[in-house]
């Protein structure tokens, strides 16, 4: 048995509605059998997205600092979900992966849309005299499927393109 269904989705949000059907079976623009219609829409691929970070340090001691060891940590909720520690110059970088699978178990709206809030912050230094910040950061990123392939950009809320961290060394104990 042979026969073609052409369908449509004009702007009915999913809602597929039959236009034409060709093809044996057909009597009167109806199929003469019993159908049903399964629309199995998968992305397929990787994303990932970076925070980069900058680490300053205002020194009023004189004393030397080093940038390096500096953590961030990034929580959707409560939970921590990575980390990142900076290096000598002071820069560090989160990267977030997300793949095909875990995309297509999610909810995502009517574009195939999906949207994760993040909170960005800096862990206490544990440096004596050491005023550390207490910014928070929004990070949200927002998965999408484009021709089939995932894709994934991040927007980073009291930042423009990278988080700028800065902390105050106002007093050196020597012990």
């Amino acid at each position: 048995r042979y026969f073609k269904v052409i369908v449509t989705d004009v702007d009915m949000d999913g809602q597929l509605e039959i236009n034409k059907i060709e093809g044996d079976n057909v009597v009167a623009d109806k199929l003469d059998v019993d159908m049903s219609f399964v629309n199995e829409y998968t992305t397929k691929g990787e994303a990932t997205v970076s925070i980069p970070i900058e680490k300053y340090i205002t020194n009023t001691t004189g004393a030397e600092v080093s940038f390096a060891g500096f953590k961030f940590e990034l929580y959707e909720g409560e939970n921590k979900v990575t980390s990142a520690t900076t290096n000598a110059a002071g820069d560090a970088t989160i990267h977030l992966g997300y793949t095909a699978d875990e995309f297509n178990a999610l909810d995502t709206d009517k574009d195939n849309v999906h949207t994760l809030t993040y909170t960005l912050k800096e862990a206490a230094s544990g440096i004596a005299g050491m005023e550390d910040s207490n910014a928070v950061y929004t990070v949200t990123v927002t998965l999408t499927s484009a021709d089939g392939k995932l894709q994934a950009a991040s927007i980073i809320t009291n930042a423009e393109d990278k988080v700028v961290v800065k902390n105050f060394l106002k007093t050196i104990i020597i012990m």
